[in-house]
């Protein structure tokens, strides 16, 4: 096996996640994104799914479907939150980010391309953190994925059956991530 074909594995394996139409992210480290020149403290899906979907094509070997992520942007919403800012840096640089926890999901009738595509996604946001700077610590997640036939529980302590968890910690560290590749293209 030449080193190339190592780099890809990962990108693989993310690729041969089942699909999912829910997504529990446990931000654990501030996170902020940058839109129209303004910063914005805000959990917005499709800024986060397009960012993440920018950085896939820029690394991988593996490409997702063009219409599968616009799919999935297309029809991403947040579902629920429960948020608090927090400040990050000093002087004038200082951001303002949030931690806490999301739920972003798809309607039931998106495809299973765009569910494939929002699962790897995700899966990939652990390994590669979400929003601005997340090279200086910034923006790492926990996620939790729900298939389509996963049977949500009203317990807030049991958990679906057929749900994947995926988390970072601020050192790197990792659990087990598997999804599914985009080459970029809208």
């Amino acid at each position: 096996m030449e080193l190339g074909d190592r780099h890809s594995e990962p990108y693989v394996s993310l690729a041969s996640s089942p699909p999912a139409i829910k997504a529990q992210v446990e931000f654990r480290t501030p996170t902020y994104m940058n839109h129209s020149g303004r910063q914005l403290p805000l959990p917005d899906p499709e800024l986060l799914l397009s960012g993440l979907a920018r950085r896939w094509s820029a690394f991988s070997p593996e490409e997702l479907s063009g219409d599968a992520v616009t799919e999935v942007l297309g029809s991403v919403h947040l579902a629920r939150h429960d948020i608090s800012t927090r400040p990050v840096g000093s002087g004038s640089s200082q951001k303002v980010g949030f931690v806490g926890s999301a739920t972003f999901g798809l309607p039931r009738s998106t495809s299973i391309g765009a569910q494939r595509a929002f699962a790897a996604l995700w899966s990939f946001a652990v390994f590669a953190g979400v929003g601005a700077q997340t090279t200086h610590g910034l923006g790492h997640v926990r996620v939790r994925l729900q298939s389509p036939s996963a049977t949500v529980s009203r317990s807030p302590v049991a958990r679906p059956a057929t749900g994947r968890e995926h988390s970072s910690s601020p050192n790197g560290t990792t659990s087990s991530g598997r999804a599914r590749p985009w080459n970029g293209t809208r």
